[in-house]
């Protein structure tokens, strides 16, 4: 996404622009581009669903035409919503405490059950046996142990390796639907 206040810069072949009524506005292939959306029917859903969609100044030829100081506005109202999406930082304590079960599930803000479920998902991951970004970080520590119930894995993570993997986290909503073509 586009930063409010970089489509100064009008040489992008991408953002089509255009002076209305004294106003440099844009269209909605140029609100995709700067969104990072790819262009298409997704940017006239939003047009018509998202409240904050900016209103266009003039429609010419098939064409709404939006102001740039506009469309800023809805960049920045993109940016915040990414941003409160984002999930929380890991709680502050020592970076080299060595976090297992309840704890780092703790320290992540999610249940001991969720913290199962991330591992289990994540360790494809971690074996290679599947391509692209885990749940969870591969642990520092992992052994194989013994209890009253028999053997099974310990893991943990320090804290500063949960607290950066956490802080690369997109966030929900994110990473569904087909993959584009590269």
């Amino acid at each position: 996404m586009t930063t409010p206040g970089q489509h100064d810069r009008t040489d992008d072949p991408a953002v089509p622009t255009r002076l209305v009524d004294g106003h440099l506005c844009t269209n909605r292939a140029g609100i995709a581009h700067l969104a990072g959306w790819t262009p298409g029917n997704s940017v006239n859903v939003r047009a018509r669903t998202d409240p904050d969609f900016p209103t266009h100044l003039r429609k010419i030829g098939r064409d709404y035409w939006y102001p740039m100081d506009r469309v800023d506005t809805y960049l920045a109202a993109l940016a915040e919503r990414a941003a409160a999406k984002k999930p929380p930082a890991v709680k502050p304590g020592d970076p080299d405490d060595d976090l297992h079960g309840d704890e780092a599930a703790d320290a992540l803000h999610i249940a001991a059950a969720t913290l199962r479920s991330y591992v289990r998902y994540s360790i494809p991951y971690w074996t290679g046996e599947r391509e692209g970004r885990p749940l969870l970080p591969p642990p520092d520590i992992e052994e194989e142990r013994e209890n009253k119930f028999g053997p099974y894995t310990h893991r943990a993570w320090y804290r500063r390796t949960l607290a950066a993997h956490q802080a690369q986290r997109p966030g929900p909503g994110t990473g569904a639907g087909r993959p584009r073509e590269q």
